[in-house]
């Protein structure tokens, strides 16, 4: 019997694994050896650790961008990770981790790496001295493998693309496209929604990280905004505050949106929870300013939620060219996204329509069976 090839995926958080890339990685299991590297903290003792088609090494995530020391040992305790895994093929996800990837890549015994673009996260944008240094590191070690033939990059969206080929200043020849994760059809399962003929009120759902980049605050904006003669519009925000990011809303406004009487403020909802709310939604919004390919946008669209999307690269793709399922606005415009709202709803019929139409774009190209063939074809290919 031939002996399954070895893959490892690096991935900064074993929480951020559950929700993006473990239906995934259960395909590829199937055919291959795979391992995941991520930092398991705050989940050593989880059930569903034992059991799983896939081994996982934990790795503590950095904690300070900036500090050498820590990078240091990041970088030597990936090494040692990778090489201990035995993997012929490495996935790095994440642009952070890509950059780390393609500077190890001489230290590493594996054959092949791929490097996942999943959004560029406004790296390049100059905002300060430390931002712009860290840039221009990233740029460097970017190019080292690009063209490549032990290396190659998947993008999420061609924009993603051409943007790092411009601020590298280098054609990526080498690279797929692949449009997100998978969604798994059976656990995200349609439902009726907009049946009842006398619905007066309109539930609609933020959820995602709590970053001013995903637009979260102009959710207590149009709340307080938005009108109509006929139906009550409420609005509910899901999602983690993690204050050492960033791009991370501030306390002050964290408390703006849980004080916030137009408002019902969910929080964090863990991923074992986040069908449920989905069902007990009826519309989903997401004013991303960017997004490699929104997830849970794509999870809602599963369960039969129209989508309500900022029109911006990444967000596009889960919009429908042919049969309608919701909307795109212009990025930070309160009147686009009223406009975009009010038409939506206008009819009951145009929102039946709609909940039937995201169920069926997901099916024809974002299912994780469909996304998980063309992970295998790649794998294959090397």
């Amino acid at each position: 019997m031939q002996k399954k090839q070895k893959i490892v995926f690096v991935i900064n958080e074993y929480s951020f694994f559950l929700s993006h890339r473990k239906n995934l990685v259960i395909e590829i299991s199937k055919y291959f050896e795979v391992t995941i590297i991520t930092d398991l903290t705050g989940h050593f003792h989880d059930q569903n650790l034992a059991n799983m088609p896939y081994n996982i090494l934990h790795l503590d995530k950095r904690r300070n961008s900036s500090n050498v020391v820590e990078i240091l040992k990041f970088f030597t305790g990936l090494v040692q990770k990778i090489n201990q895994s035995k993997a012929d093929i490495v996935f790095f996800v994440s642009l952070e981790n890509c950059v780390f990837g393609s500077m190890i890549k001489s230290f590493i015994n594996a054959k092949k790496s791929f490097f996942i673009i999943t959004g560029l996260e406004n790296i390049f944008k100059k905002s300060s001295a430390v931002k712009t240094l860290v840039a221009k590191i990233f740029k460097f070690f970017l190019k080292l493998s690009v063209n490549k033939s032990n290396a190659d990059f998947i993008f999420q969206n061609d924009a993603d693309k051409d943007e790092l080929s411009t601020n590298i200043k280098k054609d990526i020849k080498n690279f797929y496209i692949i449009k997100g994760n998978g969604i798994d059809l059976n656990r995200f399962k349609f439902k009726q929604r907009f049946l009842d003929k006398n619905q007066n009120i309109i539930k609609i759902l933020f959820a995602s990280r709590l970053l001013y980049t995903k637009g979260v605050m102009m959710i207590m904006d149009i709340s307080k905004k938005i009108t109509h003669s006929n139906l009550e519009y409420r609005f509910s925000i899901a999602g983690k505050h993690d204050p050492n990011n960033t791009l991370s809303i501030n306390n002050e406004d964290l408390m703006l949106l849980k004080n916030s009487k137009n408002i019902n403020f969910l929080g964090e909802v863990s991923n074992d929870k986040i069908h449920d709310l989905y069902f007990q939604h009826d519309i989903f919004l997401l004013p991303s300013i960017r997004e490699g390919i929104p997830g849970a946008a794509l999870e809602a669209a599963s369960t039969g939620m129209p989508l309500l999307l900022s029109n911006v690269p990444g967000c596009k793709e889960c919009i429908s060219l042919t049969n309608s399922n919701g909307a795109l606005f212009e990025v930070n415009s309160l009147d686009s996204l009223e406009k975009a709202i009010v038409a939506l709803c206008r009819k009951r019929e145009n929102l039946i329509k709609n909940s039937f139409n995201s169920r069926k774009h997901v099916e024809d190209h974002f299912s994780v069976k469909k996304i998980s063939k063309e992970y295998l074809k790649i794998i294959y290919k090397k």
